[in-house]
């Protein structure tokens, strides 16, 4: 890793260049953002294992287009508007 420093003052001996700091802050982007799609997995299971079998359905995986259609006639992952749905059952 020293040779990413370069020397800068006898008080201070090492200077990150900037390619190492553009690595730093990638790595600390990648880890941020591992983080948050932990984050994400663990409490919206049902909307990830969603977004995750419609992208296999759309690679072409029968069984996942299955899942995808028995969710979706289901009404799994559809939201409603409770305020309409409310007239249109008065009005009916």
């Amino acid at each position: 890793m020293k040779e990413c420093y370069r020397l800068m003052h006898p008080c201070r001996k090492f200077l990150a260049t900037p390619l190492c700091i553009s690595v730093m802050c990638g790595q600390v982007i990648a880890v941020l953002g591992a983080v948050s799609l932990a984050y994400y997995a663990y409490y919206y299971f049902d909307n990830f294992h969603y977004h995750v079998t419609r992208g296999y359905a759309h690679l072409g995986y029968p069984e996942a287009q299955h899942v995808v259609g028995q969710k979706l006639l289901y009404g799994a992952c559809c939201t409603y508007n409770v305020i309409n749905l409310h007239i249109v059952v008065n009005y009916t």
